[in-house]
C-alpha cells in the first residue's frame, strides 16, 4: 500500500508507533525513519518548520518519504553495536567501537534510505508518539509560514 494511501486509513490521533529510529535530534526529533504498527508503514522524516509552545514541547513539521518495509528493522540490524531501542522512540548515541563498524552502518542506513519515495505529505507531531495532523502539501513555502499554510494557529 503506497504510504499517501496508508496514512489516511485512520485518524492520526489513532497512529500507533511501533518503532522510531532518530538519526539527528535537538530538543526533539530532526531527522530519522519511523515504523508506525497502525496503520502498517514506514517513512523516513526530516523537519519542516518548528516553533515554540508554551510546554516547551516544539511543535513540528516533518515532510515524510515513503521507504520500504523492512528498512527500520535493516537499520536497527547494522546499528546492533550501539545497543538495544530501550524505547519505540530511540535516539542511539552514535559511538562505535572502531570507524570500520561507523562507516558499515553508515553504509546499511544511506543504502536503504536512499531507496525512499518522495512525497508530499506533511506530518504534525511534537515526539513521533502522538500525531496531530497530516496533510498533502506543495512543497513550496518558508519555514515561518509552514504553520499558517496548514491552519495551524496556536
Amino acid at each position: 500500500m503506497k504510504l499517501e494511501t496508508a496514512v489516511f486509513t485512520r485518524p492520526t490521533n489513532e497512529w500507533v508507533t511501533r518503532q522510531v529510529v532518530v538519526f539527528d535530534w535537538h530538543d526533539g526529533p530532526r531527522e530519522g525513519i519511523v515504523w508506525l504498527d497502525s496503520p502498517d508503514c514506514e517513512f523516513y522524516f526530516q523537519l519542516l518548520a518548528e516553533k515554540p509552545t508554551q510546554d516547551d514541547l516544539d511543535d513540528r513539521l516533518f515532510r515524510i518519504s515513503e521507504i520500504p518495509h523492512g528498512t527500520v528493522s535493516n537499520v536497527l540490524h547494522a546499528i546492533r553495536v550501539l545497543g538495544e531501542p530501550s524505547n519505540n522512540v530511540w535516539i542511539p548515541v552514535w559511538r562505535f567501537a572502531s570507524d570500520h563498524d561507523r562507516h558499515v552502518a553508515e553504509a546499511v542506513i544511506h543504502e536503504n534510505v536512499n531507496k525512499k519515495r518522495e512525497t508530499d505529505l506533511v506530518i504534525w507531531t511534537r515526539d513521533m508518539k502522538e500525531f496531530l495532523g497530516c496533510w498533502h502539501s506543495e512543497r513550496n513555502g518558508t519555514p515561518e509560514s509552514w504553520f499558517t499554510k496548514l491552519g495551524i494557529v496556536q
